[in-house]
């Protein structure tokens, strides 16, 4: 096998676990691990040391990798935008502005001026009464 395809059945068993740990989890809920839980081996009967042992890797951590946002543009409005870049990097000093760029000040600017995300929200509200 290549190492893609490795590489998709390891995700694969990896993502099938997490959703055998979640179905332990709620099947059998938490129960003390002294219960009578002598089943033999190969049982498909639930213990709580299955659940304590599935539980674990199902644990949400916090997210800490940049997340991925896309946006459709018209060709004529993307046209525009990116004409606004490039005259934005001549104005700033810059080699270019990138759109990551811009929407992440946008997106920065939007959590800390209140006046700023009023005026996106009018906007929007425009928008959505068109």
């Amino acid at each position: 096998m290549s190492k893609a395809s490795d590489a998709a059945a390891a995700k694969a068993a990896k993502l099938a676990e997490r959703a055998r740990a979640r179905a332990l989890a709620e099947a059998g809920g938490t129960s003390s691990a002294s219960s009578s839980s002598t089943s033999p081996a190969g049982s498909d009967e639930v213990t709580a040391a299955d659940r304590e042992q599935h539980l674990a890797p199902v644990v949400d951590t916090p997210h800490v990798k940049p997340i991925r946002s896309t946006v459709d543009l018209l060709p004529a409005r993307h046209r525009k935008f990116k004409d606004w870049c490039s005259e934005t990097a001549t104005m700033i000093g810059s080699a270019r502005v990138t759109t990551q760029d811009v929407f992440r000040v946008v997106v920065e600017r939007l959590s800390q001026d209140e006046g700023f995300a009023d005026k996106v929200r009018d906007d929007l509200r425009k928008l959505k009464s068109q």
